[in-house]
């Protein structure tokens, strides 16, 4: 088993040009036997290049946190994130911890078993559908619409979809057809295809933003790709609306099935 502490004052030592050329060639051993040290220390890397700002002081020492004692860190995550000082750090931070606390595990042979997809199960749920009301009649498309979403409510999800996607061939800019037929391929357990859309629904500004950001971290956990999900979690966090508290918990759950 590595000694993970002379690992990790290794790395430091790396990354403050402080190590010695023995020192380096051990290193680059430990690397060689566990890939997942080049990609921690790339993500420590990434950190230092922003300790120019004050708030990386805080999130070192948070890391630091999670390393003596990740239950420690996990019970303090919430309290942490609710500082504004840290907020705009939290991005990086969650891509580190998730890293972090994950290869670690894997490193020393400690996994806890983590079953992300558990976790996906136990927050999913289909979006409401969103019910047309109009005075007088409606035209071809509203009708079409309307009937989409009754095939939705109905748990219709294969009829549903490939009516959604006609309907998005008709108005290509539906920010609500694209969110909805998104939800709707994960239904359908298609995650590549909803992240695609929802992807274009987050670079936009539409009311839908929060909702795809959040469906996406669902849909990573559901490919039990936990690293991501806390990217995008980390990053609906940092928007503070109204999925911010939903974000916090679900960070929260994450780190403690770990």
């Amino acid at each position: 088993m590595i000694d993970m502490k002379t690992t990790e004052n290794l790395m430091e030592k790396y990354l403050d040009s402080a190590i010695v050329l023995e020192e380096k060639e051990e290193l680059k051993q430990r690397i060689r036997e566990n890939p997942f040290l080049k990609k921690e220390l790339a993500f420590r890397n990434e950190i230092n290049q922003l300790a120019m700002e004050d708030e990386i002081f805080d999130l070192r020492a948070k890391l630091n946190m999670a390393q003596e004692s990740s239950v420690d860190y996990e019970r303090s995550t919430i309290s942490w994130l609710s500082s504004n000082r840290t907020r705009k750090m939290f991005y990086a931070a969650a891509t580190v911890t998730g890293i972090a606390l994950g290869s670690w595990a894997v490193i020393s042979g400690g996994s806890h078993g983590i079953k992300p997809e558990a976790i996906y199960q136990e927050n999913f749920t289909p979006y409401p559908p969103v019910i047309i009301y109009r005075d007088g009649s409606m035209d071809d498309y509203d009708k079409g619409f309307l009937s989409t979403m009754n095939l939705y409510y109905g748990s219709n999800y294969s009829l549903a979809a490939k009516r959604l996607e006609e309907l998005l061939v008709d108005d290509p800019q539906s920010v609500t057809i694209k969110f909805y037929l998104g939800v709707t391929y994960m239904q359908l357990e298609e995650y590549v295809k909803s992240r695609n859309l929802f992807d274009e629904i987050i670079r936009g500004q539409s009311f839908f933003v929060e909702q795809a950001m959040w469906y996406k971290s669902l849909g990573y956990l559901a490919e039990k790709n936990t690293d991501r999900a806390l990217e995008t979690l980390a990053e609906l966090y940092s928007i503070d609306g109204q999925y911010t508290s939903k974000a916090a918990q679900l960070i929260e759950q994450i780190n403690n099935k770990k």
